[in-house]
């Protein structure tokens, strides 16, 4: 069975790193990265969650580490702007064991985050 969240308004394909029910998660990975390049991505996804809103809530998930970088304010008020929840990886984790109604240990988190390197 497809979830909603995996279609776009326009029929196109969308990939979220993790769906719990009708929620989609979409892990950005600053660490080590210029978050200015990635500017463009975030925009499109900003867009997605805002077009998808009335099928499911989509969450955004980042690195705590990526706070100090410049960009970060800025990529972050981006994604506030749609209809989605920003949260850090540890957040989110707890939100997925939660809607999974388990514990999630750090091997599991680990394999639900999606390596962007």
């Amino acid at each position: 069975m497809q979830n909603i969240c995996e279609k776009g308004i326009f029929d196109e394909s969308i990939s979220f790193d993790y769906i719990v029910d009708n929620k989609c998660f979409k892990h950005f990975v600053f660490n080590n990265k210029n978050i200015a390049h990635m500017i463009q991505s975030i925009r499109a996804w900003r867009d997605i969650a805002f077009e998808i809103k009335e099928a499911c809530e989509t969450i955004f998930v980042y690195d705590k580490d990526a706070l100090s970088a410049p960009e970060f304010d800025t990529a972050i008020m981006m994604l506030k702007q749609s209809a989605g929840v920003v949260y850090n990886f540890s957040e989110a984790m707890e939100l997925i064991a939660k809607l999974n109604g388990k514990q999630l240990d750090k091997a599991s988190a680990m394999q639900i985050r999606r390596d962007d390197d």
